[in-house]
């Protein structure tokens, strides 16, 4: 056994656990919409509205991360970011790529399920049907905001020679 402590890593979120929080999302709300669709509530758009501005103080903090990390300290007049705040915010935009995928994958449920032709003579699906797309696009716009944000927390490389020359020679 050696004496050594594991080394912290935050690594960015895969295409594939998107992709798999995405297909659970879909498969789990298809299934629970074709079985027990008339038990549901029924969709609304504030719902929507939720997950867009959620989306909105994502984008927030994603252009501001990026802007202060990529601004020189000599020219930026607030106060600099901390190594933890830069954690926190990876951890937050990784949470809410993984959530927010799970979300537009049961979105993408409800909506192929309720625009279905088998799902026509169910009432509440008129209702429903523009609520859930909307839902799934909001949620989109949710994942897409949060991939940014977790992409803004990467530390710029250091530029060692200002000049744009090689180091060498």
């Amino acid at each position: 056994m050696t004496d050594q402590e594991p080394t912290p890593s935050l690594k960015p979120t895969t295409a594939g656990s998107i992709a798999v929080a995405a297909l659970l999302g879909l498969s789990i709300a298809y299934v629970v919409a074709s079985w027990w669709y008339q038990n549901l509530p029924t969709l609304e758009w504030y719902n929507a509205v939720a997950l867009l501005v959620l989306a909105l103080i994502l984008a927030y903090l994603a252009w501001r991360t990026r802007k202060q990390l990529r601004t020189p300290t000599s020219e930026y007049e607030g106060e600099p970011f901390h190594a933890l705040q830069m954690a926190r915010l990876a951890v937050l935009g990784k949470a809410c790529t993984v959530a927010g995928s799970f979300v537009a994958g049961a979105y993408a449920g409800f909506s192929l399920w309720l625009l279905l032709p088998v799902s026509q003579e169910t009432a509440g699906t008129q209702h429903d049907t523009p609520n859930a797309i909307g839902g799934l696009g909001a949620s989109i716009v949710l994942v897409a905001a949060a991939i940014w944000l977790e992409r803004s927390c990467r530390i710029p490389p250091e530029d060692t020679n200002p000049e744009g020359g090689d180091d060498e020679g």
